[in-house]
């Protein structure tokens, strides 16, 4: 045990992670050399058929690809697209078909690589799902590959955000169907609330290929998909709390924690807020609700702030994806939260509901069969790869080597030092002609910084989430010789940047400069992400440099990096280049990533049990819609039985029986929410959190059960008395039911909000007893 526990230290700890050799698969693509000549010279009507025969349905059972299916795969992409696949895509292939997911380098072609491991394993007989991070991908990579599946015959469609709930049953009949990932979240959990079977879309979660599968485990794996239906809010508290929050001051009524994630009130802040809203003490058990929009506005107001985390925009607030930069379409807050955000930005307050199910991302993973993954950084996470997905990781590497130069990073004390050296360095660039991309962190810091550049004579280009419909334009054209473009994170915006624009005689002129410029000012919560980042110069075998200009005053490092090491930093005689500022970086940089890989672990561990108890309600759920009732009594009587009581819920519509089964979890899943926040307390007890809430969640279902038998009983004694319009009104899937991203946690940790409020309760509390 403990050579192993020393084995995944290291492991976790290394630059790489765990990745299996590559070998294999690179000779069986080397294999498919030996056919190419051969199929090149066929007949194109004698091929055609070779093809059909070997692509089939059900023709290949073996689960690895043989070097024969990759020389044909490669020969219909020359002769349909116009494309001959690599080496390394067909041993990507190869790697795929077996269940390995593949880190292969931006640029080198995941498109195709995706294409062709649907197709081998639609001859083993699946049906495939290729999930994107976005609308837009799913639909570039639908049209391109379109001519390639028509040739050998294999069905394909995608998905949308704006596909009608009938044309998804039909595109899901297809063999390969292209769609964001929580498109399909959406399609499940829909289907998993449905009352009636032909309301149903019925995925078929067989097969799935992970595009930029780091960044839809990882990145996204902390926010769960919710469906709820409308419910009523007591607005006027919310503008009452967000009046007197407004006039609170930092310091004097609340305290916000080093890193910015958390935040406290002071007495004084309490006393202020009592005697404003005239509630004798917010911190006892009458007045819960009106702590949570307290707490809710607070942080909305000391924490959140309009063009880093959110625009308002026609008159909503627009959510940014931290790590793209870019609008996150449907995520939302947590209920208190967003209307806290909304009434402190003075726009329309939105609905609020009462939750029907939900989904996490590794849910919706976990429904397929044979999940793999590809992306251009996924050693760094390989581990939670293989240890939550069961998916191993591989690399190949690039057919044409790497010649982009990563130079030294540039480390100064203060901003004003960082920009300076900026926009030196972009001045000397745009002198030659070189092309410049700029990253920044945030909207507000790239429209900052495209102010400072035009002050200083410069024409930037500026792509964030204000703008990211045009990122495919931008992002195309940020080649060009002597353009300038500043960028929130690029990753996953899925449009490569040509050298020259797409002239020939000008990128000729671009690789004589050296080729794209990238320049970091700042480190991404994820040191994939500045791989990412990097990795939009050189691609496939062009020349690119790179460097990192940073700053000691970045809110991430002065957030997260000890502040032993940076006094240690800033007392540096150097102006740039300290040993103890590049330390203080890289540890703010690790501190913040295994804060947000831990987040993700934690929403795996506290979801399966959860996930488990709610396989048992769909079963009941499935005999019901098919009008048997034979589970739905067996679970019930159990219960009764337990309780001594004899149970019966006489000649009822199954329909009914559902209802009370779906009502009772929707009231379910709001008490676990209360649970799952304060499980961390238990670890002041010395007692495991997740143990803890796995034991209540245990005893709380068996109650579940209670309480669907208890609501039966009043259901059939309601429809007895000519009423019961909760049981008998329209079906879960009517106009007021609507989904959304959950953005989880997003203004610190629970255990950080209760322990440093933990003292201030006691204390009020005791007051109160003292009043009595």
């Amino acid at each position: 045990m403990r050579i192993q526990a020393i084995a995944e230290l290291r492991a976790r700890l290394s630059s790489d992670g765990p990745v299996s050799s590559a070998r294999i698969y690179l000779n069986l693509a080397r294999d498919a050399a030996r056919w190419e000549q051969k199929l090149r010279d066929t007949d194109h009507q004698v091929f055609h058929e070779q093809a059909l025969g070997r692509f089939t349905r059900g023709h290949e059972l073996s689960t690895g690809v043989s070097g024969f299916e990759l020389a044909v795969l490669r020969e219909v992409a020359r002769r349909v697209l116009g494309v001959r696949a690599s080496e390394g895509q067909l041993g990507a292939t190869a790697a795929m078909v077996a269940g390995v997911s593949v880190e292969l380098d931006t640029g080198e072609g995941k498109t195709l690589v995706g294409a062709f491991t649907a197709c081998a394993m639609f001859a083993r007989g699946h049906s495939v799902h290729i999930l994107t991070t976005n609308d837009y991908l799913a639909a570039r990579d639908s049209g391109s590959m379109v001519a390639l599946f028509r040739f050998l015959r294999v069905g394909s469609a995608h998905i949308s955000s704006l596909t009608p709930h009938r044309e998804r049953a039909d595109a899901y009949l297809k063999d390969v169907v292209y769609a964001p990932l929580h498109e399909v979240g959406y399609d499940l959990l829909r289907d998993r609330v449905a009352e009636r079977v032909e309301d149903r879309v019925r995925p078929v979660c067989d097969a799935v290929i992970l595009d930029e599968a780091d960044a839809l485990i990882i990145d996204a794996g902390a926010s769960p998909l919710v469906i709820a239906r409308d419910d009523a809010t007591p607005m006027n508290l919310i503008h009452d709390v967000t009046a007197v929050i407004n006039d609170l001051r930092d310091v004097v009524h609340y305290r916000i924690a080093p890193d910015k994630t958390s935040v406290v009130l002071t007495e004084q802040g309490v006393h202020e807020i009592e005697t404003r809203l005239r509630v004798p003490n917010l911190y006892r058990d009458d007045a819960r609700d009106i702590l949570a929009y307290v707490h809710a506005a607070v942080s909305a107001a000391a924490l959140l702030e309009r063009g880093r985390d959110y625009l308002v925009r026609d008159g909503r607030i627009e959510l940014i994806n931290t790590s793209l930069g870019r609008i996150a379409h449907q995520h939302r807050y947590p209920d208190g939260l967003q209307l806290a955000v909304e009434s402190k930005e003075g726009v329309p307050l939105s609905r609020t509901g009462t939750v029907l199910d939900t989904i996490s991302v590794h849910g919706i993973i976990s429904a397929y069969t044979r999940p793999v993954g590809m992306s251009g950084t996924l050693r760094l996470v390989s581990l939670d790869l293989m240890d939550h997905y069961g998916m191993p990781v591989t690399r190949m590497e690039p057919e044409k080597g790497v010649a982009r130069i990563d130079q030294p990073d540039l480390i100064f004390r203060t901003g004003n030092e960082q920009l300076e050296a900026c926009v030196r360095m972009v001045k000397l660039a745009l002198e030659r002609g070189q092309p410049v991309l700029i990253g920044t962190a945030s909207v507000p810091d790239s429209e900052w910084l495209g102010g400072r550049l035009r002050a200083v004579g410069l024409t930037p280009v500026v792509l964030n989430a204000r703008n990211d419909s045009e990122e495919a334009s931008v992002i195309g054209q940020a080649g060009k010789e002597g353009r300038l473009t500043v960028s929130t994170q690029i990753s996953g915006r899925g449009a490569d940047i040509l050298l020259g624009g797409g002239d020939p005689e000008e990128r000729q002129r671009v690789l004589e400069h050296g080729g794209l410029l990238v320049i970091a000012l700042t480190r991404y919560q994820s040191r994939r992400i500045d791989a990412q980042l990097r990795g939009r110069a050189g691609r496939r075998g062009d020349p690119g440099h790179t460097r990192a200009i940073l700053s000691l005053e970045d809110p991430q490092v002065q957030g997260f990096a000890p502040k032993s090491l940076l006094s240690r930093a800033e007392a540096d005689g150097e102006s740039a280049g300290g040993r103890a500022g590049r330390i203080a970086i890289v540890a703010a940089q690790r501190a913040s990533e295994y804060r947000h890989l831990d987040r993700h672990r934690d929403v795996i561990a506290y979801g399966k049990l959860l996930a488990e108890q709610r396989a048992v309600i769909l079963l009941v759920r499935e005999e019901l819609l098919a009008g048997s009732c034979e589970a739905f009594d067996r679970y019930v009587a159990r219960t009764a039985a337990n309780n001594s009581e004899h149970f019966t819920h006489g000649p009822i519509d199954p329909r009914v029986l559902l209802r009370c089964v779906d009502l009772e979890w929707s009231a379910y899943l709001a008490e676990v929410s209360v649970i799952r926040d304060s499980a961390h307390l238990f670890a002041l007890e010395g007692k495991s959190p997740l143990a803890q809430y796995n034991l209540i969640l245990g005893g709380m279902f068996e109650r579940y059960w209670e309480s669907v038998r208890e609501r039966t009983t009043r259901a059939h004694a309601e429809i007895s008395d000519g009423y019961g319009p909760t049981y008998s009104g329209p079906p879960s899937t009517d106009p007021s039911i609507w989904t959304y991203l959950l953005e989880s946690d997003p203004y610190g940790s629970t255990l950080g909000r209760f322990i440093t409020n933990l003292r201030a309760r006691g204390a009020r509390r005791a007051t109160d007893r003292s009043d009595r």
